[in-house]
């Protein structure tokens, strides 16, 4: 069974950035379940760089857990650094997923107009493939990496029935990332029932396991907050769900008992 967490976030898987509703701190923790059984963990934090003023670093990890980690074991990490108009300054990505491995290494040069991009995964025959690239640009461009254009797409005004498009780059391409707003529903988590935007994704990645076009929903809240609530996976071997557990911005932290922010 292969089960792909890190993607999944990928595929949903934004200009002062003090006025953005994530800032100065945001905490996101969701569990991970196929069908009724839990299966993993995932995190996701963004900060403010401790080393560079007006960056902002954003951290992804996402881990199974239990008896699914005997069968397939999940251990995938990415951070990416943005600055005050979220684009993507540099992109690391780290997959361990069942036998599947790859690293990747992305530094965007918009001085330089050039996208520096290296690889290394590991085949299915156990070969490894190492990758290195320039990628030109142009002279106002500005990119997202998988991770950031989540951000990204949280600072737009959403509208239902619209399709978005958010230029991205991802191992070694440069595409249209697109989320089509599917319209408005209730969804009841365990902090709290919320009113919430249904998108459907369409993305490109690479992994162990693939979702085909149309066979992945997000849910994020109809506010200004923009809080992914459940992402729905569906898979031949059933349908995969990542769950928000909990919320954190700045001092304020949303549980069950507290769900609203000011």
């Amino acid at each position: 069974m292969r089960i792909l967490w890190l993607s999944m976030f990928n595929l949903f898987l934004f200009k002062i950035l003090s006025g953005y509703s994530f800032l100065p701190y945001e905490l996101m923790k969701f569990k991970v379940r196929w069908s009724f059984i839990s299966v993993g963990m995932a995190e996701m934090e963004l900060k403010e760089s401790t080393e560079d003023k007006g960056i902002y670093h954003i951290r992804l990890e996402a881990q199974s857990s239990g008896i699914i980690s005997s069968i397939f074991d999940v251990d995938d990490h990415a951070e990416c650094w943005i600055d005050s108009n979220i684009c993507s300054i540099k992109y690391l990505k780290n997959q361990r997923e069942g036998r599947w491995i790859a690293d990747e290494n992305v530094e965007f040069d918009y001085n330089r107009k050039k996208i520096f991009y290296e690889i290394k995964k590991k085949k299915k025959s156990g070969e490894i493939e190492e990758r290195k690239e320039e990628i030109e640009i142009g002279e106002s461009e500005c990119f997202h990496d998988m991770v950031s254009s989540f951000y990204y797409f949280r600072t737009l005004d959403i509208e239902e029935g619209r399709t978005y498009q958010i230029i991205t780059f991802d191992r070694g391409k440069i595409f249209n990332t697109e989320l089509k707003i599917l319209g408005r529903e209730k969804i009841s988590t365990e902090l709290g029932e919320f009113d919430a935007f249904l998108l459907q994704p369409v993305s490109k990645f690479e992994g162990a396991f693939r979702t085909r076009k149309g066979k992945m929903l997000i849910w994020i809240s109809a506010d200004e907050r923009k809080i992914p609530l459940r992402i729905k996976a569906k898979f031949n071997f059933g349908s995969v769900y990542m769950d928000i557990i909990y919320y954190q911005r700045g001092e304020v932290v949303l549980t069950p008992q507290k769900i609203g922010l000011p």
